[in-house]
């Protein structure tokens, strides 16, 4: 009875997407898949074709200013946050949930890495995944960061990091290297073709922007190819010779665009290598936790040189470990700490226009998911609040966990015996809720591994219900992991497209399984 009811309003779910807006048929789906999943053993997932997130009741608009206009900011450039889509790319309506978010942080624009999000057409359709946005989503999501006076600055490798369009056998041939397939090489002259193409479709999307990213970070494979070796140039050379095309071709279709490059590759150069970049603005990434010995001694000495303004990127989450769900807020915090440090110490040579508070979702297009973007926010929020007030300490982390509406303090740091399930309220709060969850999860088949394995641990986690009948727990977590499955289906379902969901939620549940057939064994 609790299977066929389960399915029927699965199936209608499907039918009639519109109707999910109401939390009462979402809370009717999440009981009847739970009462079934607690009685059920099920192998299959639920995924929801539903293209409108605007069901359950964390999905408001915030209104009230986070962070208000701060005159006496300690940072005084402008802050934008990064979002790289070519992981876990979020559905299209939940942008003007999340701009409302970025408006009450008081954030200037949204630096956008599209990848295979973007809508490609002719020559390029190819390289546009199956869930692409579509020319009209870019309009809205254009409209929508207007409305919160928001700028979109779109990003488009043109070097390095582009494994999205060489993976495909039709662009296979202007790779540097047949392995790794990451860079194109810019001895081919097809190279800059393709590039200008993918840069003209983004630039006739964004016609109001006054920044455009051209990437040309960790291009690793420089001039290692036949081609690149018989022109006789340096790897300087040639990388110059490169950004500066892609500089010229931009400049000629929008004259006053600013143009932004990650600069890694130039760090260690002269000042006198340098200047022949003069033009561009260089974005001084670094996502450790201490920037004491991030860069080369003579590195700010040369930028001053040669550059009349730059800007800094940071991280707000995956930065950390390919494949983390947690955000590590405690790691990003510092960075911005020891960010902040650095300016204090340049800010009278150097002037600091701007960060990117960056949010990866891969560390490359093959690789996989990290941490998720409402999983993030509460890190993000407590970041732009160290740019804000210089430091971080209990006050500023008690006024964004009220602010955020969290039942507790947000754990800054993780530990599998004291770490406790995270609640609050914000758009796409229970994103993050099930990130947590699983976390608690994770955590307690952990405890139950090491007791297992060495019985003595016990006394480590003596205060753990979870041991006071370690046999139990076992058969309680088995189920657990199943109602889990069905439940983060259906919450990521509101915010994530299909592809999304099952990639998150199978990769989490062959991790527990394992984790359980290995206590199963062991006990």
């Amino acid at each position: 009875m609790l299977r066929e009811m389960r399915w029927k309003l699965v199936r209608y779910a499907r039918l009639n997407t519109a109707k999910l807006r109401s939390t009462m048929m979402i809370g009717m789906l999440i009981m009847l898949t739970i009462l079934y999943a607690y009685f059920n053993a099920s192998d299959s997932m639920i995924v929801i074709d539903n293209d409108d997130v605007g069901s359950g009741n964390d999905m408001v608009l915030m209104k009230a200013k986070i962070y208000h206009d701060h005159v006496s900011s300690h940072f005084k450039g402008r802050k934008i946050v990064h979002l790289d889509l070519k992981g876990a790319p979020p559905r299209v309506n939940y942008y003007k949930y999340f701009f409302s978010i970025m408006s009450s942080l008081g954030v200037n624009g949204i630096l956008m890495e599209y990848e295979d999000m973007f809508p490609y057409h002719g020559n390029l359709e190819v390289l546009k995944c199956q869930e692409s946005y579509t020319t009209t989503d870019i309009q809205n999501i254009l409209l929508w960061a207007k409305e919160y006076n928001l700028e979109i600055i779109p990003l488009v490798q043109t070097f390095g990091h582009l494994e999205f369009l060489l993976k495909h056998d039709k662009f296979s041939s202007l790779s540097e290297l047949s392995d790794p397939r990451r860079a194109v090489c810019p001895s081919n002259n097809q190279s800059l073709i393709i590039v200008k193409q993918l840069i003209d479709q983004v630039m006739t999307l964004h016609p109001e922007t006054t920044y455009f990213h051209i990437g040309g970070d960790e291009v690793y494979e420089l001039a290692k190819c036949p081609k690149c070796k018989i022109r006789g140039l340096s790897r300087e050379e040639i990388y110059t010779h490169h950004i500066t095309a892609v500089y010229q071709f931009i400049k000629s279709k929008r004259p006053n665009v600013n143009i932004l490059f990650w600069e890694d590759m130039i760090r260690e150069w002269s000042a006198e290598k340098m200047q022949k970049l003069h033009q561009l603005v260089p974005m001084i990434w670094a996502y450790r936790r201490n920037l004491d010995d991030a860069f080369p001694t003579t590195m700010w000495k040369n930028y001053k040189k040669v550059f009349g303004k730059v800007w800094i990127a940071s991280a707000f989450k995956g930065a950390l470990a390919p494949d983390n769900d947690l955000v590590p807020v405690d790691y990003h915090v510092t960075n911005h700490k020891s960010w902040m440090k650095i300016i204090k110490a340049y800010n009278k040579d150097i002037n600091f226009e701007g960060i990117a508070i960056t949010g990866w979702s891969r560390f490359d297009h093959h690789q996989p998911l990290c941490e998720l973007l409402p999983a993030g926010i509460p890190s993000l929020a407590l970041c732009i609040g160290v740019l804000n007030f210089g430091d971080f300490n209990n006050i500023l982390l008690q006024k964004i966990s009220e602010d955020l509406k969290c039942d507790h303090n947000i754990s800054t740091s993780f530990t599998f015996k004291f770490y406790i399930q995270e609640k609050c309220h914000f758009p796409g709060s229970k994103t993050f809720m099930i990130v947590s969850k699983w976390k608690v999860l994770y955590s307690h088949l952990m405890i139950l591994r090491r007791y297992f394995l060495d019985p003595l641990s016990y006394q480590d986690y003596k205060d753990k219900q979870i041991l006071k009948n370690p046999k139990k727990s076992v058969l309680q977590l088995k189920k657990r992991l199943r109602l889990f499955e069905i439940e983060a289906t259906i919450i990521l379902n509101e915010i994530y497209y299909p592809n999304t969901v099952r990639e998150w939620v199978s990769t989490k549940m062959k991790v527990g399984q394992e984790l359980l057939k290995f206590i199963q064994q062991t006990s």
